[in-house]
């Protein structure tokens, strides 16, 4: 389909994000021919944007027990509620705290920082250890300390970058742009990783008993194409002996 965003013309600093980010279903416009680049993306908005994302390299979106929240309705019908269900379950976000997960507040820039590092480590499991170093920002003792390891890993990659005047500004809102921005960024990276496999095929790694003296082993699960552990095996104490019940050996 022809480009319909008139506030995103060809030549406009943003354009060949916002158009990569239509042509791949991940974003569209707030109108017809609008895109609204300077309007503030919500977190229900960012957490759908990734679901799509997931669901365009046939990842298992499989959702787990879902966590509730008093301002997210049940039905699944609405356009949001899928996304923050995987997001959830999937462990990528746990809501603003309260029992909410902060419909139509604006994504932070260190909040959309967490998701994505939470992501590629949980869902892709990537080693994201070589982009680990620290960064110099101007502001970065205004980075939260939950979101000081995902901002310096996105910032080391160079999907999150600064102001151009030494600021990384986390407690700022996302624009729409910028998040085109962040996913064109993003998806380029994981483009160029040539370890990266997206583990759809996966296989139950059978578990043991545990006997009186001998622990056991948890079922496991293991990617079938490049064998990354995706679900460890956790060790089962032996029993120990059972007293109290006595048989007679002749």
């Amino acid at each position: 389909a022809a480009f319909p965003f008139a506030d995103v013309p060809v030549g406009h600093w943003c354009h060949t994000y916002v158009a990569w980010v239509y042509e791949n279903g991940l974003m569209s416009g707030t109108g017809v021919d609008t895109f609204a680049p300077n309007e503030t993306l919500t977190r229900e908005m960012f957490v759908t944007v990734l679901h799509r994302y997931a669901s365009l390299h046939a990842e298992d979106l499989q959702i787990g027990p879902i966590q509730t929240f008093v301002d997210v309705p049940a039905q699944a019908t609405i356009w949001y509620v899928p996304g923050i269900q995987w997001a959830v379950s999937q462990n990528i976000t746990a809501g603003v705290g309260g029992g909410r997960f902060g419909i139509g507040e604006a994504v932070t820039r260190e909040q959309m920082a967490c998701f994505l590092y939470r992501y590629m480590q949980q869902n892709l499991h990537l080693d994201l250890s070589a982009w680990k170093g620290s960064v110099s920002f101007i502001d970065q003792q205004q980075i939260s300390t939950w979101a000081r390891e995902a901002v310096a890993v996105l910032a080391n990659i160079g999907i999150l970058v600064g102001d151009g005047s030494g600021f990384v500004l986390p407690k700022q809102p996302t624009t729409r742009a910028q998040a085109a921005v962040i996913f064109f960024k993003f998806a380029s990276f994981l483009d160029a990783q040539p370890q990266l496999c997206r583990h759809v095929s996966t296989a139950t790694v059978p578990g043991t008993d545990a006997t009186c003296l001998q622990a056991g082993l948890s079922e496991g699960e293991r990617c079938v194409s490049c064998g990354t552990v995706i679900v460890a095996q956790q060790e089962i104490t032996p029993l120990g002996h059972a007293f109290g019940t006595w048989e007679t050996v002749s």
